[in-house]
């Protein structure tokens, strides 16, 4: 996992991301691991941490709503936890209360999917209300709790869950995988030799 300070270096000011530094006219900012990134938002230090989301790695269930209605919210909480057949519990998410409306981001840290193309298709099965902002799953920044950036002052506050729920592409082991047809079960190499056999003897 990888967390860098804005990604938008030329729309936004040096006081933005106090340990940027500028070489050949362009600002490159430090990336952070784990344990700092944490220390970091526990302590909810503004510092425009931004999580480096890669395209073709796995991911945890995540989604963004953006200038929303409480009933928006609501029926965007719903849609998740009804397609994901998950108990309300295990939704993760912050909001923010912006001029425009609210603004959330969700994820579901117990399950996973192998990259940001396949999550981008199955929210894309629930958002016929366009409720979800899609544009989200590509390799590029996502802003985490606690942080602004120039065009965006309003943080986002943990509501439901734990930091840890919202760096999207770390700490997936024990997470179960969702496929499009629904979650993966991949039976034990050795039932699945005897379940071919038995079949390649049925087929004889």
């Amino acid at each position: 996992m990888y967390i860098y300070i804005n990604s938008k270096m030329t729309s936004v000011s040096i006081k933005d991301y106090k340990n940027a530094k500028k070489t050949d006219g362009k600002y490159t900012s430090p990336y952070y691991d784990n344990d700092k990134t944490l220390s970091i938002l526990q302590e909810k230090k503004d510092m425009n941490l931004h999580l480096h989301l890669k395209a073709d790695i796995p991911t945890m269930v995540f989604a963004d709503v953006d200038k929303a209605t409480h009933e928006q919210v609501e029926q965007a909480k719903k849609k998740l936890i009804t397609h994901f057949k998950i108990d309300p519990t295990q939704l993760s998410f912050t909001q923010a209360e912006t001029n425009e409306g609210l603004s959330l981001h969700l994820s579901i840290p117990s399950i996973k999917m192998n990259n940001l193309k396949e999550l981008k298709e199955e929210i894309k099965k629930i958002n016929t209300e366009n409720l979800f902002d899609t544009s989200v799953y590509r390799e590029g920044s996502f802003r985490l709790p606690y942080q602004t950036e120039k065009t965006k002052p309003h943080i986002h506050e943990i509501q439901q869950g734990k930091i840890e729920d919202f760096l999207h592409q770390s700490k997936l082991e024990k997470a179960t995988t969702y496929l499009s047809s629904g979650f993966s079960v991949k039976p034990p190499k050795k039932k699945m030799k005897r379940l071919m056999w038995l079949l390649w003897l049925n087929l004889k």
